[in-house]
């Protein structure tokens, strides 16, 4: 007899309630405060992050979107936090202020002055260069 074997892929990525759990206390929220912001009960967030519950597609969605990722990397299927555009498209410039303001959020206080007067200066250096009329 011929032993059947199943093919399972390796997981090289964090699972969904793990990724949610890291996401969640990477910005300092508790379960409530993140169930508040989605409008669901604070167990459904232990659920998801005991995997005890999966939520549907709308819940990811507006999960990703309350973390600032793509649902893919919500899901631990890629390691990206945000998609990158398509070649020859590219994401609007509100996109890339967002995905930028988004990320300062991972910085530490000094690190986001150090930005802030980054910003000054490429700003001051955009004055300076604009032709005048």
């Amino acid at each position: 007899m011929l032993r059947r074997e199943t093919w399972q892929p390796m997981r090289t990525h964090a699972s969904f309630p793990s990724r949610l759990k890291h996401l969640r206390e990477e910005r300092g929220w508790t379960q409530e405060q993140l169930a508040q912001k989605l409008a669901l009960s604070r167990a459904t967030i232990a659920c998801y992050e005991t995997g005890r519950r999966a939520p549907d597609m709308s819940t990811c969605q507006a999960l990703a979107g309350a973390f600032g990722v793509s649902v893919d990397y919500l899901l631990g299927r890629t390691d990206v936090r945000q998609p990158v555009p398509a070649r020859g498209q590219r994401s609007s410039g509100d996109d890339d202020v967002r995905v930028l303001f988004r990320s300062a959020g991972e910085l530490t206080p000094e690190d986001r002055e150090e930005l802030a007067r980054f910003i000054e200066w490429l700003k001051e250096r955009r004055r300076r260069e604009k032709p005048k009329s």
